[in-house]
């Protein structure tokens, strides 16, 4: 998976998308039909096309690794604690969480869902 820095504030979520479909952000932003802030529905309906068979897990904290040689690739959404409207994505592939701002890892804000891909 090439690794990509998302070009603006708002488009996190369609860099994830692009990270995971092996294409330009500016190709995800097509598929999305903007470079604003995207909402669950619209990533996932993006990413079901590719991945039929991904499925969500609501868990509030970090990921649990229980069948990590099986599932390799999550994209995971986390929320802001004090201001729930605030959401940031990113990807863990193979056990190593790939934050298109990049970011510190540890200064992410919790985990509210993520999907097995």
């Amino acid at each position: 998976m090439q690794i990509l820095k998302q070009t603006k504030s708002t488009n996190c979520g369609q860099t994830c998308v692009a990270m995971l479909l092996g294409i330009t952000i500016l190709e995800a932003e097509k598929l999305f039909g903007h470079s604003g802030v995207t909402t669950q529905e619209e990533v996932l309906s993006i990413l079901t096309a590719k991945f039929p068979d991904c499925w969500k897990n609501e868990f509030n904290g970090r990921i649990r690794y229980q069948n990590r040689n099986k599932h390799r690739t999550y994209l995971c959404l986390h929320r802001n604690p004090e201001n729930f409207e605030q959401a940031h994505w990113t990807i863990c592939f193979d056990g190593v969480i790939i934050d298109p701002a990049q970011r510190d890892p540890l200064k992410l804000w919790p985990m509210w869902r993520y999907w097995i891909l």
